[in-house]
């Protein structure tokens, strides 16, 4: 079977109990392994750039639009050009990947992790729903907290904390902070974390708790009601693995970003804890160590470098 951005489909058919096996080609990931620095691999681009075919109508890869003669195209129609845009295309990809020795690589690595990330996808990951909800209800209450200390230091009730505007005219206006070395912005000084570190020194009683609270907001809107957000019907999050995303070859994920959850942070790792096995099993954290000076050690074949690894400095 050939296809394009076939993934979304075998997760589809896994919830109706389907597993779709044959993968030979998706045309997404080969053309992101022959250039991953493309933007985009929709089947239109990927026409225009292997192909000289023209298809029938307005667009190959949409649905709903309308035909060269005004009426719409038909979910059936938009299905049957995609199709055929992959029929064009499957063969200068494969001539690409050949040619660039990346064929195996696609068929020994690429092609199969498509069916384990849909499986991956489908399972989704356990997550305890009321730690969340604890670890976010504690964020609440600290940026609650954090607010009120904050305006009643400031001596204003309506401050809104978020307000580049308001903060600007508080500390530059209202409190006559210096300003040197703050950097300026179209509409003034900027009210950025790099700038209140500066300025930290010169208003402590009300500059380290707002650096504290942004912290905090951050934590609780991203991951606390972020996760919460994603955790479906079945108490697991689904995220979604990316092959095409990054260009150093990595997966990537979104909703939610599980590749991002906090680990440098006392706050931001118990969100960690939130995230439970099967009974009997654990989970497994693993990375690269130093690949990139690992790589570079490769390539120039520093002695220095080599030895360095060799030895196990």
């Amino acid at each position: 079977m050939r296809g394009h951005n076939v993934k979304p489909l075998m997760r589809s058919l896994l919830d109706a109990d389907v597993d779709l096996r044959g993968l030979r080609l998706d045309v997404a990931i080969a053309a992101y392994l022959i250039d991953p620095a493309e933007a985009r691999y929709e089947l239109a681009d990927l026409l225009d750039k292997h192909t000289t075919y023209a298809p029938p109508g307005d667009d190959a890869s949409s649905s709903g639009q309308l035909d060269l003669d005004g009426t719409a195209v038909t979910p059936a129609q938009a299905a049957g050009r995609d199709a055929l845009a992959v029929h064009h295309i499957a063969g200068p990809i494969e001539a690409s990947l050949d040619a660039q020795g990346m064929a195996e690589l696609y068929h020994s690595i690429e092609n199969p992790l498509v069916r384990v990330l849909a499986k991956m996808e489908h399972v989704g990951i356990g997550v305890d729903a009321d730690t969340l909800r604890s670890i976010n209800e504690r964020l609440t209450n600290e940026v609650d907290e954090l607010g009120a200390e904050l305006r009643a230091v400031a001596g204003h009730d309506d401050l809104n904390l978020n307000s580049p505007t308001q903060l600007r005219a508080l500390l530059f206006d209202d409190k006559e902070l210096s300003p040197v070395g703050v950097k300026k912005t179209k509409s003034g000084y900027s009210t950025d974390a790099q700038t209140l570190e500066k300025l930290k020194d010169q208003w402590p009683e009300f500059i380290v708790p707002l650096l504290r609270h942004r912290e905090v907001e951050k934590l609780r809107g991203t991951y606390g009601e972020g996760l919460l957000h994603e955790v479906a019907e079945d108490g697991r999050i689904h995220a979604t693995f990316n092959q095409t995303v990054a260009r150093t070859g990595r997966l990537s994920s979104d909703q939610p970003n599980l590749h991002n959850i906090p680990v440098r942070s006392d706050e931001g790792r118990v969100f960690r804890t939130a995230f439970v096995t099967a009974p009997g099993t654990t989970l497994l954290v693993a990375d690269y160590n130093q690949i990139e000076l690992r790589c570079i050690a490769h390539l120039a074949a520093d002695p220095g470098l080599v030895d360095a690894f060799t030895s196990g400095q």
